[in-house]
């Protein structure tokens, strides 16, 4: 039978079920560590956290069934839509009450955070610019100029939000892409030079209180009760939990409301308090499992474009995972970024279940030459 005239039954069938399977545990220990969390006597994030996996995994699914041409051609479309809306945060942006940042737009009554949605389209963009560029133009400086200017486009507007945090995370997507698409590694020799020389002139650009997030990271004792707080409660979570755990029951920086942003940003430190240090390696080893999965999945997709995308969601998975433990765990400073699937939030979750949605369509079709 030729690839293309597979039924969409047999395209369903030819889903990653592993994959799915995967990060829908991620998801369920995510919203069993919700469960424990009251808002005025009542649990109700759980529930909508599970209402929102739902909706993201229809979504995904959904996508995954699209057939990539499709979102090949949608890919610039998205990413200028994307950066528009990022573009409007500074103007008519909103931010939550007791937040100084303004990250968020309201459209049709639904907050939404642009910069998230923004890490899809990047990668997506940036895949279908290398698709279609010839193996001997990767590396020429000339035709490095439009990536260059697809990733520094938005950072501005997100910096000035202000969200250092994704503006990194943007950045390091971006450049992530490049070397994946086979630009000579000399690039990202002399772009590394020149960060560590710019260094000085961005600690001078950066806002007060990130300034006092790298002086906490390097010694979250000095305020303890001010911004080492956050990081020193955590480390006191984490460090309690023992091999199993205290349980949800027990778990008194949780539950007592030590640990600040518990549902969001420090989820990982709730969830290993509750579940000690076996439920943490668990959890780590199930992203390590959807990374190595997707790993597989890129190397047997022929397309550059469906490679490239899922070898990008693959990076931008990984991005989140690993700055959200090691600033939990002290090993990097506190910025704003979730642990995708586990930390409570609309935008995170339909984002990065979106563009995963996008990348596996590559794998579910990738017999038919797209």
């Amino acid at each position: 039978m030729e690839p293309q005239s597979l039924s969409m039954l047999q395209r369903i069938l030819r889903l990653p079920w592993l994959f799915l399977i995967t990060i829908s545990a991620i998801a369920a220990l995510g919203i069993a560590t919700l469960q424990s969390i009251e808002v005025n006597g009542i649990s109700i994030l759980a529930d909508q956290q599970l209402i929102r996996y739902l909706i993201a995994l229809v979504l995904m699914l959904t996508a995954a069934l699209v057939p990539p041409a499709i979102w090949q051609r949608l890919s610039y479309p998205l990413f200028a839509l994307s950066v528009v809306l990022v573009l409007l945060v500074p103007l008519i942006g909103v931010s939550p009450p007791g937040a100084g940042a303004r990250r968020w737009l309201m459209l049709f009554g639904i907050s939404l955070q642009p910069s998230e949605f923004l890490k899809v389209a990047l990668v997506l963009g940036l895949a279908r610019y290398f698709h279609t560029l010839p193996d001997n133009k990767i590396s020429h400086p000339f035709y490095l100029l439009v990536p260059a200017l697809m990733i520094l486009a938005p950072l501005w507007p997100i910096f000035l939000q202000p969200d250092l945090g994704t503006a990194l995370m943007v950045a390091m997507i971006g450049a992530g892409m490049v070397f994946l698409a086979g630009t000579s590694s000399l690039y990202f020799l002399t772009a590394g030079i020149l960060a560590v020389s710019a260094l000085p002139v961005l600690w001078a650009g950066l806002m007060p209180y990130q300034r006092e997030r790298v002086f906490t990271f390097l010694d979250p004792e000095r305020d303890p009760l001010g911004a080492g707080y956050h990081l020193l409660q955590s480390k006191i979570a984490i460090g309690s939990a023992g091999l199993w755990g205290k349980g949800a029951d027990h778990a008194t920086q949780s539950q007592l409301s030590f640990l600040p942003e518990k549902h969001t940003d420090f989820i990982f430190a709730m969830f290993t308090e509750e579940r000690g240090f076996i439920g943490a390696i668990g959890l780590m080893g199930l992203y390590i499992l959807a990374f190595a999965l997707l790993s597989l999945m890129a190397i047997r997709t022929p397309s550059i474009f469906g490679r490239l995308t899922i070898s990008g969601m693959a990076l931008t998975l990984f991005l989140y995972v690993f700055i959200n433990m090691g600033m939990v765990m002290g090993l990097l400073p506190v910025v704003g970024v979730p642990l995708p699937l586990m930390s409570y939030g609309g935008t995170s979750i339909l984002s990065i279940m979106s563009g995963l949605g996008v990348a596996l369509s590559s794998f579910v079709y990738r017999d038919d030459g797209t």
